[in-house]
């Protein structure tokens, strides 16, 4: 199974095309772009879902640092971009989220049936699927160590793109040297906890973790094991 980041490969082709650009391009632009650096790469029979992101998002509720998403209030999308993801529904069968992210029915489906995550986003990163890179078409995964590593040295750094406020002052080098000598998960939870507070801890937790069920409180302490909160409540 390919589970397909449309919201990308939207935008990615509303761009291509221009805002001057003819609005009749979007069509085979997208079906040449899915055939040629997607679905020629796997089995003919390979299965995919195209997944695209709704309006609604809980993120807006747990963003209390900061808006989240908020540097992106008034900037412009390309022309074409709702044309673009119309064509993925009416043609590719994307399904559209309710509640949350692309990213986030992605990971759901990924955890729960196994598959491929065709993407650019390293976001994914926090899985251990393969993610196929559609403009170098090469496969990466992550073993489960290097997975919550990339996890927790994304609640240090937070994410500009999306307005997540991390430690200040604390990029991906200042967050690699806090983590990747760690073995345990509970000491990357007291180096996060120290480093930013328990409660801003959460709240990034809230607005990074990928969402591995459709639940509405499957919040990332929900798949933290009982005993790595043991040893970190051990340790505070």
């Amino acid at each position: 199974m390919l589970h397909i980041d449309g919201d990308m490969i939207a935008y990615r082709i509303a761009c291509a095309i221009g805002d001057e650009g003819e609005e009749a391009a979007v069509g085979w632009t997208t079906n040449s772009f899915m055939a040629k650096n997607i679905l020629q790469h796997f089995d003919e029979l390979t299965p995919y879902r195209v997944h695209l992101s709704g309006k609604t998002n809980f993120r807006d509720d747990v963003a209390v640092t900061a808006p989240y998403k908020g540097n992106r209030d008034g900037k412009p999308r390309p022309v074409h971009l709702p044309a673009a993801r119309q064509h993925l529904i009416d043609v590719w069968g994307a399904t559209v989220s309710e509640g949350c992210e692309a990213d986030d029915t992605i990971a759901i489906a990924a955890t729960a049936d196994g598959g491929t995550v065709v993407s650019l986003d390293k976001d994914f990163d926090q899985l251990t699927n393969p993610i196929f890179n559609f403009t170098t078409f090469k496969t990466r995964q992550a073993t489960q160590l290097e997975a919550t590593k990339t996890l927790y040295k994304q609640f240090l750094t937070g994410d500009a793109v999306d307005n997540i406020i991390g430690v200040e002052g604390c990029g991906p080098g200042m967050a690699g040297d806090l983590i990747d000598g760690c073995t345990k998960e509970s000491d990357m939870m007291l180096i996060c906890i120290d480093q930013m507070g328990a409660d801003r801890f959460l709240e990034n937790t809230g607005l990074v973790f990928l969402r591995r069920e459709a639940h509405p409180q499957a919040d990332f302490m929900k798949f933290v094991k009982p005993e790595v909160i043991a040893e970190v409540q051990e340790n505070l």
